[in-house]
């Protein structure tokens, strides 16, 4: 891949404009077409269903197509349906669904609820997926150009997610509501572990290990609000359990059984008609009382944690065009815990957070087609911790490792956006954040090392900012460009005294074009520059030189959909990625990354309420290593409105 050139405002900007493309939808006003979503899948109010039958052909590493695109079976079949109507109790009743065969297990989820305006509502939603983890080591050889591949688990870890929520409101009187909610998820299956001592003594050419995880949670809430007069008060109580199992290789296993209860208050009170005060306070307590066993020895772990926090709020009106929000947040939270191995304490913590956070933010609206916005924040915390070997501090200690660390965060921004005409809008948004910690790690009672990593003194600095441009130089045409820019710094101030630094910049642009009734054109188009140092610190690890990363990534993504007859409709959509890292270009390799992704669809309304739709989709990987991948995808869909 040729490296391309950073370029400049101006530069950039012409280039988006000839080379029109979309960015994330945070970074667009223009919308990107729902070409990735599954045919016959209607957005509003319409009953609709679909059916679909699948072909996969893929070449390569079936495990990693498995990570990458949940992509499985050869065969496969798949749904969808949404349907309105009234419910036993009289109430609008919705219910919607999808259900798939692509990774050799049904997945899918249901989701259903149902309102008697003025009186309840209540929600229903389940899911039931599976997910494939990475399989390999991804530990590549120093020169990786063209290197070894690594070996893989087989079969490929899967872990099953099954989750499910259920919530109501019920109006029981002027002013007074009652809600209740649960919400349960399991998680049963393996994934690959980070623990790589597995068939060889060379590193990269190690089996992971397989992390096995059999775990469930289930949470209870119930809640009150009551309006009286200029008063709002809403009380929830919580109750949460979480138990279950996680095994590595058979060596270690980890028993979990948490519980925890909460309860939080919130109050809101109407000073008058530009004046509302807030303020609320929660409590919980969460304890475990689990245990591990490492090579067959077994050893309790308990630990129990308090938390506490109280908010107050202001939101006052400030004359007709401004509006200033105040927040102040205190917390704290108090953790004892410890490993006891029979009837000895074998490595016990007592850990002490408080922290204190100050928020304001202005808004006005006083400038003609203007809208102004800045925030600023104040955040200080504190921690106390002892961690001990022998007993908790007071009894006898072995050994003890003391940790005093204060922290302080300063944030600052600001966004303005001004319709500049009836056709042009410009935004801009600007933010700052900055943390320094002072942390001081000492032992005590005989302790010589550090049971765990201690960071010292260290400071931490975000900025990023934005630009953008939005034009409608015709009804049928929508164009937006922009830049944005986002910078990290991270420096440590103990005896290594490294600086981390990494910088990012994009522009994009996006395009809308209703050509003709018949014809739409759409488009997507992204650079990026990022680089990112490491300076100071220790030496890296023999044959290897120092940390860096110069990345240059390009994403182009133009499409069309053409209605050819009344019945008969046509799209086509490409998204390609170019990407280039070469940052250790003088010591190892340059890596060069290809992404293609290709959809066809082409539908045809049989009557009124039927469509048939044959869809093509091609995912391919190109790399210069050797964990290149193509996926072929076809499809034919029957859909349907009702």
């Amino acid at each position: 891949m040729k490296k391309f050139p950073m370029m400049t405002m101006a530069g950039a900007a012409l280039a988006l404009l000839i080379c029109a493309g979309t960015a994330a939808a945070g970074d667009l006003p223009v919308q990107a077409p729902r070409f990735w979503a599954p045919a016959g899948d209607l957005v509003g109010q319409e009953d609709h269903f679909a059916g679909t039958f699948l072909v996969l052909d893929d070449h390569g590493s079936t495990a990693k197509i498995a990570e990458d695109w949940q992509l499985i079976e050869q065969y496969a079949g798949e749904g969808l349906f949404r349907w309105s109507g009234k419910g036993l109790s009289g109430g609008d009743l919705v219910l919607r669904g999808y259900g798939t065969t692509r990774t050799g297990d049904f997945n899918g989820r249901f989701g259903a609820s149902c309102s008697r305006p003025g009186r309840m509502v209540w929600n229903l939603d389940y899911r039931l997926f599976d997910n494939f983890y990475d399989t390999t080591s991804e530990m590549r050889t120093y020169a990786f150009s063209l290197g070894s591949e690594p070996p893989v688990l087989d079969p490929a870890p899967v872990l099953g997610w099954n989750r499910g929520r259920f919530g109501l409101r019920y109006h029981l009187a002027d002013g007074f509501d009652a809600r209740v909610g649960y919400v349960r998820m399991a998680r049963d299956g393996d994934k690959s572990s980070l623990d790589r001592l597995h068939g060889s003594t060379v590193e990269y050419a190690q089996v992971p290990g397989r992390k096995i995880l059999d775990l469930t949670s289930q949470e209870f809430t119930v809640g009150f609000s009551l309006a009286r007069g200029n008063l709002d008060t809403d009380l929830e109580l919580g109750y949460r359990g979480y138990d279950g199992t996680r095994t590595v290789d058979a060596d270690r296993t980890v028993a979990d059984d948490h519980k925890t209860t909460s309860a939080r208050l919130d109050l809101a009170y109407d000073m008058g008609s530009s004046l509302r005060l807030l303020g609320g306070g929660s409590l919980a307590k969460v304890e475990n009382d689990g245990s591990e066993t490492r090579d067959g020895v077994g050893r309790p772990l308990t630990t129990e944690t308090d938390l506490s926090a109280g908010r107050l709020g202001a939101i006052a009106r400030l004359g007709d065009s401004a509006v200033l929000r105040l927040g102040a947040v205190v917390q704290a939270r108090n953790t004892e815990g410890d490993v006891d191995a029979g009837t000895d304490e074998v490595l016990a913590v007592d850990r002490e957070r408080k922290s204190t956070d100050l928020r304001a933010r202005l808004t006005y609206t006083g400038i003609s087609r203007t809208r102004l916005q800045g925030h600023v924040g104040y955040k200080t915390s504190d921690l106390d911790e002892v961690t001990t070997s022998g007993g908790l501090p007071g009894g006898l200690v072995e050994a003890a490792q003391i940790v005093a660390q204060e922290k302080t965060t300063f944030n600052a921004g600001f966004d303005a956006s001004r319709r500049l005409s009836r056709k042009v809008s410009l935004r801009l948004d600007f933010g700052y954040s900055g943390t320094e910690t002072d942390e001081l790690t000492t032992n005590a009672n005989g302790g010589t090392d550090l049971w765990y990593f201690a960071m010292g003194d260290r400071k931490q600095d975000r900025m990023d900012w934005r630009v953008a441009l939005q034009l409608r130089p015709l009804t049928t045409l929508r164009l937006d460009v922009g830049h944005q820019t986002d910078e990290r710094t991270f420096e440590r101030e103990d005896e290594f005294s490294s600086k981390t630094e990494w910088k990012a910049q994009h522009g994009f642009a996006g395009l809308s074009w209703a050509a003709h009734e018949r014809v739409t054109f759409t488009g997507n188009f992204t650079y990026g520059v990022e680089e990112f140092t490491l300076t100071g610190g220790p030496e890296p690890t023999a044959g290897l030189g120092p940390l860096r990363y110069d990345g240059t990534t390009l994403r182009f993504m133009p499409g069309a959909c053409v209605r050819l007859s009344g019945k008969w409709s046509l799209e086509g959509y490409y998204e390609g990625v170019r990407y280039e890292d070469t940052g250790d270009e003088g010591v190892i390799d340059v890596l060069e990354a290809d992404h293609d992704r290709t959809t066809i669809r082409s539908s045809y309304r049989l009557g009124e309420p039927l469509t048939v739709t044959a869809t093509y989709r091609r995912y391919e990987f190109d790399e210069n290593r050797w964990d290149d991948t193509i996926t072929d995808l076809y499809a034919l869909s029957l859909s349907g409105r009702f």
